[in-house]
């Protein structure tokens, strides 16, 4: 059960990672939450079941992640 839904707080991490060590001046900073990455997985994993809708789930997921990160200028 861990496994099963501790990909989403992993995935969070590393996003929070990347974020941090992009060099230069200026800082990201990612503010999706574990959970919200985990429901959407789920959706976009039963959405996949019916194969039509597959690039707009792809690009729904895209557009959330990139809107989660904010640039802070230093």
């Amino acid at each position: 059960m861990f496994t099963i839904v501790g990909w989403a707080w992993v995935s969070k991490a590393f996003i929070d990672w990347q974020c941090r060590n992009i060099a230069g001046p200026v800082r990201f900073e990612f503010r999706g939450t574990a959970v919200e990455i985990l429901w959407r997985g789920f959706a976009a994993f039963v959405g996949c079941m019916f194969v039509l809708p597959i690039p707009w789930l792809v690009a729904w997921i895209y557009r959330w992640g990139v809107s989660q990160v904010y640039i802070n200028q230093a």
